[in-house]
């Protein structure tokens, strides 16, 4: 298989708005696997609103079409959603992020399975030193 993939993203320094953007495909040529991709958006806003460091405040999207997997001898070609909101906050003296993810995950594939929804929400910090 061949694969291609890359991300681009601007930061519009004097509003704090930023876009984000990635996509890749891979091309399956012997093995009869449908070809796979994906593209995923993000869009926020980062600014210093409070005196101890910087907030963003963010949204996304995503699509993943074609991922394989094996499941009780059959070949599944899966599709997925992604849609999520985040907030991460800096606090500039301790060199620290706290930071609040949700998101949503909706999937779609080709086999009997009655595969649900997940939705994750990730709360934590990160000390850098």
């Amino acid at each position: 298989f061949q694969t291609l993939g890359g991300s681009v993203s601007a930061l519009h320094t004097p509003t704090g708005l930023y876009v984000a953007f990635a996509a890749g495909n891979r091309d399956y040529e012997d093995r009869g696997f449908e070809d796979e991709s994906f593209w995923y958006l993000q869009g926020g806003i980062e600014r210093q609103w409070l005196s101890y460091g910087s907030t963003t405040l963010y949204g996304e999207y995503g699509r993943y079409d074609g991922y394989h997997q094996l499941e009780f001898g059959v070949m599944n070609d899966s599709e997925a959603t992604r849609l999520g909101l985040g907030l991460n906050q800096k606090i500039d003296m301790a060199g620290m992020d706290l930071y609040a993810h949700a998101t949503v995950w909706s999937f779609e594939d080709n086999t009997q399975i009655d595969y649900q929804d997940l939705s994750t929400v990730v709360v934590g910090s990160r000390i850098q030193f």
